[in-house]
């Protein structure tokens, strides 16, 4: 029998991971043995239980692999497995890899940010969001999110609205049972111009166990994450613990320190992440894209070699002053000068970049 049929059948019981196959499989001398062991001799292996042994035994009988390969082809979704050249090299890297992806749309990409957080956010994280997605988007980099309601639908809506963006949305769910009910119209707007992913077969329901690792799959196919706004309970948070287990780079919007949607962003911060000033930041420091400027803007970086004050840069430049702070009050939102407590600025880029 083909691996990857076995690959299916252990990815529906939702209990049989790849190290758990690959010692059944030394075992058993082959997989193929599965199709026939009894579950009470297949639990006394010790390595799965005797529920998911019948469950196993279930699922070879019945034939449901063979039954999920149809369904997959009559609703236009890929079914990928770990042993496949083209599942995503990201994923590979997790401790407990997906066995199995079901895709529906293109999940190529070059670039990527996961960007998560509250799924009830108030404006300030909305209009966040929708800011630094739009952006990213917009500068080639493909939108990771969980298609939940609040920041991850404002990140995927903003993605789309950008000229030629793309986005990826991880579902919690079968991709044949979409979730939130309220998100179907996205998702299928999502597989048009990125892709809607899933590792559960495909009429699973949203269980709440499915999301923390879901949000695995998020960090690991992104190459940085974006916290927008997240409370300290937020299911955010893991994804940003997945994305540092990853040796990623985690970003977060700081907020006001008695808003509570805003607690899990500055603890992260103060606990070592980055904090978040623009999207040109993030392009800058992850890919090396340079921001675009204007004329004036240029000129003003390309004099900020180091640290100055507004009367040298007046010298330098020789723009008026009104008209110099309100360049370097945009080049610090871009994220490209910081101003110090003495109120002098410096270059966040190097010159190469101006």
């Amino acid at each position: 029998m083909d691996i990857k049929y076995h690959l299916i059948a252990a990815n529906l019981t939702g209990k049989i991971g790849l190290k758990t196959l690959q010692r059944l499989e030394t075992k058993l001398g082959s997989l193929d043995a599965l199709t026939k062991i009894d579950p009470a001799t297949l639990a006394r292996l010790g390595l799965v239980n005797e529920a998911v042994s019948r469950q196993l035994a279930h699922v070879y009988k019945t034939e449901s692999f063979t039954s999920e390969i149809v369904l997959a082809q009559k609703n236009n979704i890929k079914i990928l497995t770990i042993l496949e050249p083209d599942y995503p090299e990201g994923l590979r890297n997790l401790s407990s890899p997906p066995l199995v992806l079901y895709i529906r749309g293109n999940l190529s990409f070059q670039r990527s940010c996961g960007i998560v957080g509250a799924r009830n956010p108030n404006n300030y994280g909305m209009t966040n969001s929708y800011r630094f997605s739009k952006s990213l988007a917009e500068s080639g980099v493909c939108i990771v999110s969980g298609l939940a309601l609040g920041i991850d639908s404002v990140s995927h809506s903003a993605a789309l609205s950008a000229k030629g963006g793309t986005t990826i949305a991880v579902a919690g769910s079968g991709l044949l049972n979409v979730y939130p009910i309220e998100n179907r119209s996205l998702a299928e707007k999502i597989q048009n111009s990125g892709a809607f992913v899933s590792e559960y077969p495909l009429r699973s329901p949203a269980l709440p166990v499915n999301f923390p690792m879901r949000n695995r799959i998020i960090a690991a196919l992104s190459e940085c994450i974006l916290c927008v706004q997240a409370g300290v309970t937020s299911g955010s948070l893991i994804t940003c613990d997945w994305a540092l287990e990853l040796g990623k780079d985690v970003y977060c919007i700081p907020g006001g320190i008695n808003d509570p949607l805003s607690l899990g962003c500055n603890l992260l911060i103060s606990s070592g992440a980055k904090l978040a000033i623009s999207p040109e930041q993030i392009l800058n420091e992850i890919w090396n894209i340079t921001p675009l400027y204007d004329t004036l803007e240029s000129v003003v970086l390309t004099q900020i070699k180091k640290s100055l004050s507004i009367r040298e840069l007046i010298q330098l430049t020789g723009i008026k002053e009104n008209t110099l702070k309100q360049i370097l009050e945009r080049l610090i939102t871009k994220g490209c000068v910081q101003r110090d407590a003495k109120n002098r600025f410096s270059n966040r880029l190097s010159q190469k970049d101006v």
